[in-house]
């Protein structure tokens, strides 16, 4: 919670705000439409009435991520024994992948929370055998269904983990698996149906062809992306770990860590192949299994310090030292993420994330930044001025327009209108606005818009107006530019020759 919104609004941010609050409006499916449902109604619950909408609806991603904690720990304790279980809990605190998106308004982070809910729930079902596992596994499916359609690969869990985790003595659990997905499935089938019939997202998103060559193509390209982002979030030393958990399980025939690296890798293997867009937050529901997996190469790793102590020093001597080694085994592998996340708190600018990431959140038009500093020069100007203030933005596509709307909404007095600063008439409704009322204009600079027809006339727009404020975003790669509109200047020269 620390300096939650150090990082400014992501546009994704502001249109799950913009939906949330219209659920109060009677659009309650709007999330449905865009595969989201779950994340934007539990926002909605909270954001109208808070002072800050984008810290509530972050605050709310953090407090659910407080479940996966809990699930990291008990799927290790359940899984190994208690130590992997709090190493498991320590590493997903510490990582900078769960980190960064725990502190977003977005639907990965409560989806990788369901994750770690399905598997955890799928193991305590095969060993205590509980009609109340049952359905907690079949609620923890749907609603992560619920939250985000990549939710259908937690459908996998519980038959991976039935037929690598059950144990010899055990009949096989047809009746409580049929439980469990008779629930998620009469839960979420109904909105997947409706999500399927009203969107083309996935179509869009995803290779659909018949080329084997181009599968491949894709996926090389893809898997050169994941492993600059999983250098980076899931870093070289937990890296290490995962990996070395996974041979350890092939060589030692460990069903339990085969099972954590298929629910780590396969999802991202199976995205790599038809992912045409391709974002690291797409698989940040891996995250859970994988460190539970590392946690397990970090215990046995403690373990054969433990035995060394033993053999060598003496009992008494080895417990003393082996909970020091143990505190400095964790700090040493978390050293890589701890840097990240100090630069995450205090200026996620500096963090050093991934390409793509910082393209989308730190230098490009999704970025917030410029938007928030846009937000605090107007409502400067908001409290110089009694009357209504006109914000004018050019582009609904642009970040700005869906960041000022969450900064703005808890100020009556502005008015955002969008206007197509293309055409000549604009600029008189421009002036005709400016007559009563402060009326400014915001842009981003280059335009999004390839063409030149579709482009705010920049040339007109100082004929009526003068720049403010320009706020470039850092890397240099966008400006938002503020302008304030001077009343009764404008001619249409061009049209009267």
């Amino acid at each position: 919670m620390y300096r939650l919104t150090a990082l400014p609004i992501f546009i994704d941010e502001g249109i799950h705000i913009r939906y949330a609050c219209d659920v109060w409006q009677g659009r309650f499916l709007e999330g449905l439409y865009h595969g989201k449902l779950l994340q934007i109604l539990l926002t909605s619950l909270v954001v109208p009435w808070a002072p800050d909408p984008l810290w509530m609806s972050r605050f709310v991603t953090v407090i659910i991520g407080i479940l996966a904690v809990w699930a990291c720990y008990g799927i290790g304790r359940r899984l190994y024994d208690e130590r992997v279980g709090l190493f498991s809990a320590g590493l997903y605190i510490i990582c900078p992948f769960t980190l960064f998106y725990d502190r977003m308004a977005l639907a990965d982070g409560i989806l990788s929370t369901f994750g770690a809910l399905t598997l955890l729930w799928s193991i305590s079902m095969l060993q205590e055998r509980k009609k109340r596992d049952v359905l907690l596994l079949g609620l923890a499916m749907a609603l992560g269904i619920l939250t985000k359609v990549l939710g259908l690969f937690l459908l996998l869990t519980p038959c991976l983990a039935s037929l690598l985790c059950l144990r010899e003595k055990k009949s096989y659990p047809w009746r409580h698996l049929a439980g469990a997905y008779s629930i998620a499935l009469g839960i979420a089938a109904v909105p997947l149906y409706i999500f399927f019939q009203e969107t083309t997202q996935i179509s869009e998103k995803s290779l659909i062809t018949d080329a084997p060559f181009e599968f491949l193509r894709l996926l090389v390209s893809n898997a050169e992306m994941a492993r600059e982002w999983l250098w980076i979030y899931w870093t070289p030393t937990l890296l290490v770990l995962g990996v070395s958990g996974l041979l350890i399980g092939i060589v030692r025939k460990k069903r339990c860590n085969i099972l954590l690296a298929i629910l780590a890798f396969l999802p991202i293997l199976v995205l790599g192949v038809v992912s045409r867009m391709w974002f690291p937050r797409y698989f940040l529901f891996t995250t859970i299994p994988f460190l539970v997996l590392a946690s397990s190469s970090l215990c046995q790793l403690t373990k054969a310090i433990e035995f060394w102590r033993n053999t060598k020093r003496g009992e008494r001597q080895y417990v003393k030292v082996h909970k020091l080694v143990t505190l400095a085994f964790f700090f040493v592998m978390g050293l890589p993420s701890f840097i990240i996340d100090y630069h995450l708190w205090k200026d996620p600018s500096g963090a050093g994330l991934p390409k793509i990431e910082r393209i989308q959140y730190i230098e490009e038009w999704p970025s917030g930044y410029g938007v928030a500093e846009t937000a605090r020069f107007l409502g400067q100007e908001v409290a110089r001025h009694p009357t209504e203030t006109f914000v004018v933005r050019h582009e609904m596509s642009d970040g700005t327009y869906y960041g000022l709307d969450v900064y703005m909404m808890k100020e009556p007095r502005i008015s955002l209108k969008l206007l197509n600063l293309h055409y000549p008439g604009s600029f008189l409704q421009l002036q005709a606005w400016a007559e009563g009322h402060p009326t400014f204009v915001v842009l981003t600079q280059p335009p999004l818009a390839k063409a030149k027809g579709d482009q705010p006339d920049i040339k007109r727009l100082l004929s009526v107006a003068t720049l403010e404020r320009s706020y470039p975003k850092p890397g240099g790669r966008r400006t938002v530019e503020v302008y304030r509109v001077q009343a009764g200047s404008y001619r249409e020269k061009g049209r009267e020759r």
